[in-house]
């Protein structure tokens, strides 16, 4: 005597799983080796990404940022996640450079940092047809393509073909200035003082006047910056900060304050609201 085995379903739901399974079974062997090729790229995929996991550029992993699926993640992550600054300022820079010189090998290394930190600041910003790889130029390629995506996430920080070489100057030499660096660890109270100050205006976005009066403060300090940093003969360092956007701002002079090797804790910094 045959014995069959019956399965009870539950509900309507259960059996439309049932159904679909055995569906799947009796699909044509082409069509159903293509799905388990599928499930099986997913499934690597998955294996991969926790074998890969994404780490700063000083090697610490990844903090969890509160602005992922923020419209503007981009742009509040600069004053949240310190290693995005100084990053954002050298792929300006190599942007720059490759205009210049062409140099393709220069421009990926410089891009391909530039790709993970990205990744590790998960922001969730649509680039159409684009990912972040196309950030690279390919073999052989004139890198049309991989700068047309490189501005397109520069928009995203308020940066625009005109600013790339401010931003340049401002977030990526101006921090890397062995002078400024030596001035900074020798900074007198008074300045230090005013440099705190000037961090907190910089954190109420109401408040006016922080490009002046960082260009007034790094005047006091015994560095010609202009000439440093390369500015055009017809900006003033006062011009050129006043076209970044109010976090890049910020992040520069919470950068800036870094730098001076005295505050332990920047974003801890018990800031009152001045006008």
């Amino acid at each position: 005597m045959c014995q069959c085995q019956c399965h009870v379903f539950n509900d309507v739901t259960d059996f439309n799983k049932y159904k679909r399974g055995a569906e799947m079974y009796r699909q044509p062997p082409t069509e159903l080796k293509s799905a388990i090729s599928t499930m099986k790229v997913i499934l690597l995929f998955a294996l991969f990404a926790v074998a890969t996991k994404a780490q700063t550029p000083d090697g610490t992993d990844c903090p969890v940022n509160p602005y992922a699926d923020d419209p503007n993640c981009l742009a509040k992550s600069v004053t949240k996640l310190g290693y995005l600054l100084p990053a954002i300022g050298k792929y300006v820079c190599a942007y720059n450079k490759f205009q210049e010189d062409g140099n393709v090998k220069n421009y990926n290394d410089a891009a391909e940092i530039f790709i993970g930190v990205l990744k590790c600041v998960s922001c969730h910003f649509d680039l159409g047809d684009k990912n972040l790889e196309d950030l690279l130029v390919s073999a052989g390629g004139t890198g049309v393509e991989a700068l047309a995506t490189g501005i397109e996430i520069l928009k995203k920080l308020g940066i625009d073909e005109l600013k790339t070489k401010l931003v340049c100057a401002l977030v990526g030499k101006l921090l890397q200035s062995p002078c400024l660096q030596e001035a900074l660890t020798k900074i007198t109270p008074d300045i230090l003082t005013d440099l705190k100050d000037l961090y907190c205006k910089s954190k109420n976005s109401g408040a006016t006047g922080v490009a002046s009066g960082l260009s007034k403060l790094l005047g006091r300090i015994d560095c010609a910056l202009g000439e440093a940093i390369g500015l055009e003969s017809d900006k003033t360092l006062e011009d050129a900060l006043e076209a970044l956007s109010p976090e890049l701002l910020q992040g520069l002079i919470e950068h800036i304050l870094g730098l001076t090797g005295k505050v332990d804790l920047i974003a801890n910094l018990a800031c009152t609201l001045i006008l």
